[in-house]
């Protein structure tokens, strides 16, 4: 771990200092990878030594055991945003939009996706970033750059990477309608531009969730829209999220929304698991030790700070089970499972 940099590798480094959710266990080794050069030399460290690594971003989505990581965490934090110029074969749109005044959301939040929506114009510009740049940081940059497509997804606690990875949801958006190609590093070292259409992109599926290959730059296409308009989407968007979810102690949502065929089947009038678990389990505020499902919306659960991964897998578990045992339905975890538990 010495060609890491001196006094750069951390060990038994606990994990929950890094996650949303602040529970987890030690990793054997924890180092911060500032540049693309710094994962490839600590991809090749953990290779070489045979230990497994993983990769973490801002610790959005992610439930680490209570035995914490074996191997080596790779904390990307390779922070850079960049106009690349202009998209070949886009337009400049067309002509700012005339409404002037837009009403704010107030609505029942589990019925409600596309309020906020907003017509984007044709993509005339490429933006890159670097994997390990905060979400909000990169869609406020963006708009001070006079550029629309990210604004909803505001408020979602997630690095570039990671949202990539997850193929992220806002509203009735996915982040892969606004991604031209992603920069991959394979087992090898080897870089590789990657079009949209390989990166085998769905609902919050990516390829490189069946491979081995780490996001480390991604090269969006985003226009010169209507950024007043997008400006107080985001903001609404924010204070929405601010209002109806729990923003402390809480890794973002737990379960994936359910399919329209289930929501029809079971007579929902929206496919949002929180919905099922609200509304149709009444399961708010159901506590396993220090971890509870949020009084303010069901498809998040709160650590107390006292709470641990096998509380969270307990009540992950009792929510399937109901959800079985009345609808005959299979929720489907939307947080990722790291570690030993």
């Amino acid at each position: 771990m010495t060609r890491l940099g001196k006094d750069r590798v951390k060990f038994n480094e606990l994990m929950r200092a890094h996650t949303n959710f602040r529970i987890g266990g030690p990793a054997d080794a924890f180092y911060e990878a500032r540049t693309v050069e710094e994962v490839k030399n600590a991809l090749k460290a953990s290779k070489d030594l045979n230990i497994s690594n993983f990769i973490l971003g801002v610790g959005a989505n992610i439930l680490v055991g209570d035995k914490g990581i074996r191997g080596l965490v790779i904390k990307m934090s390779n922070n850079y945003m960049e106009v690349v110029g202009p998209l070949p074969g886009g337009t400049k749109g067309l002509p700012k939009s005339e409404q002037t005044h837009y009403k704010s959301f107030d609505t029942d939040h589990y019925l409600k996706f596309d309020d906020l929506d907003m017509v984007e114009r044709e993509a005339d510009t490429l933006v890159k970033s670097g994997a390990g740049v905060s979400l909000p940081v990169l869609i406020s940059w963006t708009l001070t750059q006079g550029l629309t497509g990210l604004q909803n997804f505001s408020g979602i606690p997630s690095s570039v990477g990671g949202s990539v990875y997850n193929n992220i949801h806002g509203g009735t958006k996915l982040i892969d309608q606004f991604i031209d190609k992603v920069v991959l590093l394979d087992t090898d070292g080897n870089l590789k531009e990657v079009a949209h259409d390989d990166m085998e992109f769905s609902y919050d599926l990516s390829r490189v969730q069946k491979s081995e290959e780490v996001i480390v730059e991604v090269i969006f296409k985003l226009s010169h829209g209507d950024v007043e308009r997008a400006e107080w989407v985001r903001r609404e968007w924010l204070k929405r999220k601010l209002r109806l979810q729990p923003q402390k102690n809480c890794p973002g949502c737990i379960f994936k929304n359910i399919s329209k065929e289930d929501a029809k089947r079971i007579e929902a009038p929206t496919v949002a698991a929180g919905w099922v678990l609200d509304i149709g389990l009444n399961l708010k505020g159901e506590k396993v030790g220090g971890v509870s499902v949020s009084p303010q919306h069901a498809n998040f659960f709160v650590n107390d700070g006292t709470g641990k991964a096998s509380d969270v897998t307990e009540l992950i578990n009792i929510c399937k089970t109901k959800a079985k045992g009345k609808y005959g339905l299979e929720l489907v975890e939307e947080i990722q499972r790291v570690g030993e538990f």
